[in-house]
């Protein structure tokens, strides 16, 4: 029998869902999350303003306009017949304003059994790597919307190939969706320049009769031709009111800092004086006072070398993953590194992880659907009860065995309790740490810069507003 006061406590309040597990087992918490559904339901009035499309009206359509419809196709379509219906300059093209690529489409779990079983976690959450793989995706949807080319108003097919060079900034709030609340996807380009676009992209989760904002990011998408061989002009953005003139401003800014970033990389320019004296002082904790010496390393009380928390993964991709031009998904390789970052954290935190916050990153190399790829990881940096795990991305031709590396992951998580210190052992290992360092401090500006406030020793609860 199941207890009273805590199916009363279930439906005012959302506890952690593995204590909900933990005590009843997944099957009674998927009862009992439906019944606080249908008690909010009740006591709340509001109907969830649903999108007009659901995202996979919104698959279907993509492939409707890439000519890529679904069933195996040991070649990609030919695409070269579509280059003529590109323009030769931007000024053939008319000018666009930020609202008139704005869409949402909708994830509707709650409707959707099947949709349960792959967007759930075992916990009874919703997993983060697959909005991230449908975010990207949308991204694609939305490209396609602010793109209006007079010469391609009559073809079922678009000229254009839509790819992603990179998310700045991914930010996860405190609404965490459970496996049986909708979601809404939003999104339009806020910036745009030649052939490249940015777009501000969100989840909500439709919680307590309402829309909450969950995740949002922003996706720096570029247009290719149709053979996806060189670039390809979109049209020029107008913002008209003052909120999109601000946006399109804070766009170029992003631009710029992710500049000023890269000619800052370490393996460009050595640690700062103040990183130099972070990484001494890693050391220091590290020589054992009983018997000082260059040579030897002890482990301090409740830490872990670096080099202990790396894990890997080895996979080849399938015609499942990948896109419309036969490369393998690039939301595809979010999700499965976003994945191998959890388990980092949740294996070397020692306790469960909260996904704060993902740096911005860049696809460096169209990734062929005949390579092996490798996802490696480890925790890199600590501070107060956050950790920093970074993710390497790298792919094996099979032909030549020439590794080369297609993308950088930088997570943020956050913890309930601090975790272990981490450790250099090496160089290299401390160069890591820095450069998690590095990361973990834009994270503190940005929180500085939108809520005002100040990380702090002793305030587990802390979620990025927007």
């Amino acid at each position: 029998m199941i207890h009273a006061g805590r199916i009363a406590l279930f439906v005012n309040s959302r506890p952690t869902t593995s204590v909900i597990v933990n005590s009843f087992g997944l099957s009674q918490c998927i009862w009992l999350h439906n019944l606080k559904r249908s008690c909010t339901s009740q006591s709340n009035q509001n109907k969830p303003n649903y999108p007009e499309k659901t995202m996979a009206e919104v698959k279907a359509k993509l492939r409707k306009m890439m000519g890529t419809p679904q069933g195996y196709k040991m070649l990609p379509a030919n695409r070269s017949h579509l280059l003529p219906l590109l323009p030769k300059t931007q000024e053939e093209l008319p000018v666009r304003t930020p609202m008139d690529s704005y869409d949402t489409a909708s994830i509707l779990l709650s409707q959707s059994p099947k949709l349960q079983d792959k967007y759930a976690t075992v916990l009874g959450s919703v997993r983060i790597g697959r909005l991230l793989e449908d975010l990207d995706l949308f991204c694609v949807w939305i490209s396609l919307r602010h793109i209006n080319n007079p010469k391609s108003v009559n073809s079922e097919n678009t000229p254009y190939t839509i790819v992603t060079a990179g998310v700045d900034n991914v930010n996860f709030t405190e609404y965490r969706p459970q496996a049986l609340d909708d979601l809404r996807l939003s999104g339009n380009v806020i910036y745009a320049g030649k052939t490249s676009m940015e777009i501000e992209a969100t989840v909500d989760t439709f919680t307590r009769g309402e829309w909450k904002q969950y995740i949002k990011a922003y996706f720096v998408m570029v247009a290719r031709n149709s053979t996806n061989s060189g670039g390809a002009f979109i049209n020029q953005l107008k913002p008209s009111t003052p909120e999109e003139q601000e946006k399109f401003k804070q766009a170029e800014e992003r631009k710029k800092k992710r500049q000023i970033e890269l000619s800052a990389s370490l393996l460009k320019t050595p640690p700062s004086p103040d990183e130099q004296r972070l990484a001494h002082d890693k050391f220091m904790k590290t020589v054992d006072l009983k018997d000082p010496t260059l040579h030897k390393r002890v482990l301090p009380a409740h830490a872990s070398w670096m080099d202990s928390t790396k894990f890997t993964n080895t996979f080849s991709p399938h015609p499942e993953n990948r896109n419309h031009h036969n490369r393998v998904f690039g939301g595809f390789l979010m999700r499965m590194a976003s994945e191998l970052s959890w388990v980092i954290a949740f294996s070397h935190g020692r306790s469960r992880p909260y996904l704060c916050h993902i740096s911005d990153f860049s696809f460096k190399t169209p990734v062929p659907m005949t390579a092996f790829m490798k996802l490696s990881g480890q925790m890199v940096y600590t501070e107060l009860n956050f950790a920093q795990i970074v993710v390497v991305c790298e792919m094996f031709h099979v032909h030549t065995w020439e590794r080369v590396t297609t993308n950088e992951f930088h997570y943020t998580y956050r913890f309930n309790d601090e975790p272990p210190e981490i450790m250099p052992l090496s160089y290299l290992d401390t160069l890591r740490l820095v450069d998690g360092y590095r990361h973990f401090q834009g994270f503190k500006a940005l929180i500085s810069k939108t809520d005002g406030k100040k990380l702090e020793r002793g305030s587990p609860e802390y979620y990025l507003t927007f």
